[in-house]
Formats: C-alpha cells, sequence, structure tokens
C-alpha cells in the first residue's frame, strides 16, 4: 500500500513548487539524466508506507553517500541513445547490402545523415555499456545493500548481444558494415535489454544525486518502525529551503498523539507545521532529512492544510472550504486510520465563539483516534485550557514572541505551554495605520 497524500497536501509542503528549483523536490534534483529526474519526480509522487522498504532504500542512498559513488556516464550518451533506440522504423535500419558506392561517396563528404545518426547511437551505446562495466567495479564488495541490483545489472551487459562491445571501447569511428552489424544488435536484438540497462542507470542517477545532496548539507537518515506503534521522535529538523533556519524538536505517541500549537501572528507557526510535515513526508520516502535525528512509525498517510484557498468556482467561503477539508480527513482518518494530520489555524475563517466551540468539539474528536497523530495550531489559545480539563493525551507547545523596545521579536524556538502572546494591535500601531486613516488631508 502506498503513502496516501493529495494534491492539497502536495502544494501545501511546496513538495514540486511552481519553479521546481525552489521546491522539496528541487533540493533533491541534481540528476544527469531525463530519466533520473522523472524517476526521482515518481518517488516523491509516491512515498512508501513498509517499514522495510523505507529502511531498505535509506541504507541504499546511505552506501552510495559513504562510498561516495561516481556516475561516470556522459549526458550526451543518453541523448543520443534515447533517441536512436526511439526510432525503430524498419526503414532505418542499416542493411549490408545497401553499403554501395554512392553511399560510401556520400560518407566521406559527410552527407549520409541517416548512417551519421546510427552511428551517433551506437556509439554512444558502446561507450554507455563499457562504463557500466566501470560502474559495477567501483561498487564491488561485501556489505552492499545495492548488491542484487547490481548482480542483475551486470548480467545484462554481460549478454551475448553485448559480447562484442569491449573491444569497440573508446572508438569515434566504425565502419559501415560493423555499424550495420551492431545497429541489430542493440537497436532490434537487443532493445528491451537495453532498456533495461537504462531503467538501472535511471536509478542510479537518482540515488547518486539524494546521496550527494545528504553529504554536502549534512542530512540524515531516520530509523523506521512498523505500522501501529505510533511513535514519532524528530530531533533538531529545520526547513530545507531556508537558509540559517531555526532547528526545533518534536515527539509523539500513542498516549500523546495530539500537538496544540500556538503562537503570535509571524511567529513561526506555520513554517513549523510545513517543516514538519515535509519531514514526515520525506522520511516516508526513505530518504535522507533536514533533521539532527528521527525515528517513527509507519504511517498510512498524511494530510495538511495550511495554505487553503476558498473556492471562488464552487461558490465556497473560505470557512466552508474549511469545513469540506476537514470532512475529508475525518473520513479518512475513520476509514484508514494511522495518518498524519496537519491544520494550520483551524476554524480562521468564522468568528471566534463559533471557532472556539468547534475548536473544541473537533480537536476532543481527534483525541480519541489514538491511532493517528494530530498537529493543530488555533489562534482561540482560550480552547487550550478547556482541552486541558477534558483530554490527556495533548501536548501544548507555542513559540514564543520577544519584546524589544517595544518591538515584537521571534525566536522561532518551540516551548512548551499555551502562549498568552497578543501584539495584533501593537503591530498595528507600531506601523501608524491609524495615524494614516486619520490624518488630515
Amino acid at each position: 500500500m502506498a503513502f496516501i497524500i493529495d494534491r492539497q497536501t502536495i502544494n501545501d509542503l511546496n513538495i514540486f513548487g511552481k519553479v521546481r528549483g525552489n521546491s522539496v523536490y528541487g533540493v533533491f534534483n541534481s540528476t544527469r539524466t531525463r530519466g533520473g529526474a522523472q524517476l526521482l519526480e515518481e518517488m516523491f509522487h509516491y512515498p512508501l508506507s513498509d517499514a522495510e522498504r523505507i529502511n531498505h532504500r535509506s541504507t541504499v542512498i546511505r552506501y552510495f553517500m559513504d562510498k561516495n559513488v561516481r556516475f561516470d556516464f556522459q549526458n550526451e550518451w543518453f541523448d543520443a541513445l534515447e533517441g536512436y533506440l526511439a526510432n525503430r522504423d524498419e526503414r532505418s535500419r542499416l542493411m549490408p547490402e545497401d553499403n554501395t558506392l554512392q553511399r560510401r561517396m556520400k560518407r566521406c563528404v559527410g552527407g549520409d545523415m541517416e548512417f551519421e545518426q546510427v552511428l551517433k547511437g551506437v556509439l554512444a551505446g558502446i561507450n554507455l555499456i563499457n562504463t557500466v562495466r566501470g560502474f559495477l567495479a567501483q561498487v564491488e564488495g561485501e556489505n552492499n545493500p545495492y548488491a542484487q541490483e547490481c548482480k542483475e545489472l551486470a548480467q545484462l551487459v554481460a549478454a551475448p548481444q553485448l559480447a562484442w562491445t569491449p573491444e569497440e571501447n573508446g572508438k569515434t569511428k566504425l565502419s559501415y558494415a560493423r555499424t550495420s552489424k551492431y545497429d541489430n544488435l542493440l537497436r532490434y536484438e537487443g532493445y528491451e535489454l537495453i532498456l533495461k540497462i537504462l531503467r538501472y542507470l535511471y536509478q542510479i542517477d537518482a540515488y547518486i544525486s539524494i546521496a550527494e545532496v545528504a553529504r554536502e548539507r549534512g542530512f540524515v537518515f531516520a530509523e523506521a518502525l512498523p505500522l501501529g506503534g505510533n511513535i514519532l521522535e524528530i530531533e533538531g529538523m529545520f526547513h530545507p529551503l531556508i537558509e540559517n533556519a531555526i532547528p526545533n524538536s518534536i515527539q509523539a505517541d500513542a498516549e500523546h498523539n495530539v500537538v496544540f500549537l500556538t503562537g503570535a501572528n509571524m511567529a513561526g507557526k506555520s513554517t513549523f507545521m510545513k517543516t514538519f510535515g515535509i519531514v514526515v513526508y520525506l522520511a516516508h520516502m526513505g530518504f535522507p532529512l533536514p533533521v539532527k535525528k528521527m525515528r517513527f512509525s509507519v504511517q498510512n498517510g498524511m494530510y495538511t492544510t495550511i495554505n487553503l484557498p476558498d473556492n471562488m468556482m464552487l461558490g465556497y467561503s473560505h470557512f466552508y472550504a474549511e469545513v469540506q477539508r476537514l470532512k475529508k480527513v475525518a473520513e479518512q482518518v475513520g476509514r484508514i486510520g494511522n495518518l498524519v494530520i496537519v491544520f494550520d489555524e483551524l476554524f480562521r475563517g468564522t468568528n471566534v465563539k463559533d471557532a472556539h466551540e468547534a475548536t473544541l468539539a473537533v480537536m476532543e474528536a481527534f483525541a480519541e483516534k489514538k491511532n493517528c497523530i494530530f498537529m493543530i495550531s488555533t489562534h482561540i489559545i482560550e480552547a487550550g485550557e478547556d482541552l486541558k480539563k477534558r483530554c490527556d493525551n495533548i501536548s501544548y507547545v507555542y513559540l514564543p514572541t520577544v519584546m524589544k523596545d517595544g518591538r515584537p521579536t521571534y525566536t522561532y524556538s518551540l516551548k512548551p505551554g499555551i502562549t498568552n502572546d497578543r501584539h495584533g494591535m501593537m503591530i498595528v500601531r507600531n506601523e501608524h495605520i491609524i495615524d494614516i486613516l486619520t490624518q488630515k488631508s
């Protein structure tokens, strides 16, 4: 079963973003091939929900990182080979009997474009296959978690259709007869074989890209535990897209599975929740993480509501959009269970009285679902004191505001408890908004 996510969650966490470079995907994408980039994107679309698979992927990436495995393949080889393999029209096949005097003369003056395209593809295939053998030599030895894949890749390049490739290693020109022969072996008889080799190389490209990011940024790997324990321990997490981000820690378990987050406007609640969501997301991919340490029970999925828009096309107000989102999440919590749920500023779209009552009711109901983990922020801080009387499995944390010279500043460092900060009107005064509005023209 795949880890369940939806479009809202992907958008909230900026997994892909409008500009791919400024996204979580962009952080990890230093792939050299189009196929590697596509495979990496597929990993982001389909996180894992099996502890064994998550830990295996982490172990493979850590191995590539520790061994500093190189990707010694040239981009142009992939471009030439992919284009060459894509054209399997029989009319483009080189035939030995076509090696006429006229064709030889055209090649001498560089005018036989069909032959040149085939030759380019054949030479790319030769270079790539021989470089695979060099790559396999890099990763030989014991304690290689990628050993099974390496064995399968070695069997592919040892196939009889490719036995001739070492003889032609490093060549920049081939005769028509040899090109015709090798074209048949690569593009026709060995077509499926070459595609399988490419798929392995795309995976290796993606893993090396991820490993390089981990090494350069100091990311670490989590320990994934089986589904059901509801353990979540994160130490020193920080947002991967924010320079000099302040690290924070959070933990939850079956006895403390709800996090009640408060803090003044601009204190960093939304960024904290996004950081939390990104870390949980990446952990279920088996990727290196922007944390100091992490251990977690695998969950079935995650739903976040951080940047929820109005739906003008359906005539929904912000509050109704919140309610519809909450209804969907509630249905999934009841139907699937073992989910991570993140709601930022619950019921911000309605009046304070209704928001207070609704927050109490919903959080009390959430607290009963002890196989899930909930993180809820709210501007209704009074609800916290009421919840303390009703529920014993809620953790209360806040992001503080510190006053300096009459102005609020923010530490972005999480503390236990419920905030008492109310600085909205102070910010309005500091910006002289009332003075601007009341001054005479």
